[in-house]
């Protein structure tokens, strides 16, 4: 699958997040959909957080204390140059999943040689999600997840790598 669009969203009743990968396949557009709850939404963050420090330490020529602002130039080059604007509408010919989103009970994350990350989303029997992810897109998965996490009011205290490097000061006061 080549993958064209990702979406996530809380959806209240459930107490979960809702993600949707849409791409192309053979017949058509094919969309993918499973469930995150809270425990794996913090899981995946770890997962991710892990991917994004060990690419930036992957250069030997970036000594350790510049790593943390090389991650935050990474993420910002990222999010400026994603599309977060396009609704998501797909026009799917299929769901390979089932019409019922699978539950994500098993997280698995790979470095593979050329550079790029599989990221797999699983259930209990073993069906479900795998994406080939380059780091600017795992950059936009992180600012999805991070939003819809403080939609939900999860506080699972995750911040994006510019939020974490911003001066801490007072906060505005809403009327």
């Amino acid at each position: 699958m080549s993958l064209e669009q990702i979406n996530l969203s809380y959806v209240p009743m459930e107490d979960r997040m809702l993600l949707a990968a849409t791409g192309r396949v053979a017949s058509g557009l094919a969309e993918y959909r499973v469930w995150l709850t809270r425990r794996y939404v913090r899981l995946l963050w770890g997962a991710l957080e892990k991917l994004v420090s060990e690419s930036s330490a992957a250069d030997p020529r970036v000594p350790e204390p510049a790593r943390a602002a090389v991650r935050e130039f990474a993420e910002q080059a990222a999010l400026s140059s994603a599309d977060f604007s396009t609704p998501y509408t797909p026009q799917v010919t299929e769901r390979p999943l089932g019409e019922a989103p699978l539950l994500v009970s098993r997280i698995q994350l790979k470095n593979l040689p050329d550079g790029k990350n599989v990221l797999a989303l699983h259930d209990q029997q073993g069906k479900g999600l795998t994406m080939t992810l380059e780091i600017p897109v795992v950059h936009s998965l992180r600012k999805l997840l991070h939003d819809t996490a403080e939609k939900a009011e999860w506080n699972l205290g995750l911040s994006l790598y510019a939020q974490a490097a911003a001066p801490v000061g007072p906060k505005p006061t809403v009327n």
